[in-house]
C-alpha cells in the first residue's frame, strides 16, 4: 500500500495533502486493499473505467453525477462527498475507502465506490464525524429540460448540496427534521411549525433559510437553484407556510409564477428590502 500511496505524491498530483494523509493512516485490509485502485488525476482519485474513466472532461460530459461529486470535492477537499443515488449515498475513490475504512460498509462491486442506504444515513455520518471527518451531502430531484443543461431527459437527476456535517455539527438535517433513522425524535415535530424564507438571487436561484424550532436547528443554502427550493419545500411535509420571501415586490411576484401550483398567492409574504 504504502508504494502506491508514493506513487500518488506525484508532481502534479490533484490529491490534497489532507487526502494523502488520510490515505496513510487506514487501518482496515478491505480499505488498504483498494489503495492501488485510486488515481492522482483527479480529486477524487476515482477512476470509473469503460468509456468513462477518469477525465474531468469525460465526466462532465457523460456523467453529471461523477462530475457533480468532483466539483464538490474540488470545493472541499478536507471532507467526504456523499451523493443520493436513488435509495442510497455513495462515495467514490478515496471518500469510498473511508465509508469502507470508518463506517464499516463494503465496496461496491470490488471497486472504489461504496454507499449506504438512505434510513442509515445517520449512522454514517456519526461514524465519519466520530473520527474528526466532515462531510458534504447532495440530494437529488428531478430534472426537467430548463433545469440542468447536463441532463437531455426527465428520468435523469439534478443534485444539489443539501447540508454540511462536522464534528462541531455531527446532525444531518433535511427538510428540517432529524434523519429517518432517529425516530425517537419524531415527538418533538408536534405542536411546532417550520418556517422557510428566501432571498431572490439571479440565475433562478434562491438563498434558502430553513428554522425548525422543534429540532432548534437553522438551515442555510447559498444559491439554490430554483427548481431544487421547489423540490425541498415540497418534501416539507405539511409545506410550510406562510412562504417569506425577502427582497422586491418582483422578486415576491416571480416567487408567486415559479410556486403557483403549490401555494396560494396569500401564502406568500414579503419584506420589502427596499422600503
Amino acid at each position: 500500500m504504502y508504494e502506491h500511496l508514493n506513487r500518488l505524491r506525484v508532481v502534479g498530483t490533484k490529491l490534497s495533502e489532507f487526502t494523502l494523509f488520510q490515505l496513510s493512516t487506514l487501518t482496515r485490509m478491505s480499505a488498504r486493499a483498494l489503495v492501488p485502485q485510486i488515481t492522482h488525476e483527479n480529486a477524487l482519485g476515482y477512476d470509473a473505467g469503460g468509456n468513462l474513466g477518469f477525465a474531468e472532461a469525460t465526466w462532465k460530459k457523460k456523467s453529471p453525477l461523477l462530475y457533480t461529486a468532483l466539483c464538490a470535492k474540488q470545493a472541499h477537499t478536507d471532507k467526504v462527498i456523499l451523493m443520493r443515488v436513488g435509495e442510497f449515498y455513495e462515495a467514490f475513490g478515496v471518500d469510498a475507502l473511508f465509508l469502507v475504512q470508518y463506517a464499516a460498509l463494503n465496496p461496491m462491486g470490488a471497486r472504489a465506490r461504496a454507499g449506504c442506504p438512505f434510513r442509515n444515513i445517520q449512522n454514517t455520518l456519526d461514524s465519519l464525524t466520530s473520527q474528526g471527518l466532515s462531510a458534504v451531502i447532495f440530494e437529488e430531484s428531478a430534472a426537467t429540460d430548463h433545469s440542468n443543461e447536463l441532463t437531455s431527459n426527465n428520468r435523469q437527476k439534478n443534485r444539489f448540496q443539501s447540508g454540511i456535517v462536522s464534528p462541531a455539527t455531527p446532525l444531518y438535517f433535511y427538510d428540517g427534521v432529524l434523519s429517518d433513522t432517529d425516530s425517537s425524535n419524531s415527538s418533538l415535530e408536534e405542536g411546532y411549525r417550520k418556517i422557510i424564507a428566501f432571498r431572490v438571487c439571479k440565475s433562478f436561484a434562491v438563498d434558502y433559510l430553513e428554522m425548525c424550532p422543534a429540532s432548534r436547528s437553522v438551515h442555510l443554502i447559498d444559491r439554490l437553484p430554483i427548481h431544487a427550493a421547489r423540490s425541498m419545500l415540497l418534501h416539507s411535509s405539511p409545506i410550510a407556510k406562510p412562504l417569506l420571501i425577502f427582497g422586491t415586490k418582483s422578486d415576491r411576484d416571480f416567487i408567486r409564477k415559479e410556486f403557483r401550483s403549490i401555494l396560494n398567492p396569500s401564502d406568500i409574504i414579503l419584506f420589502d428590502t427596499q422600503k
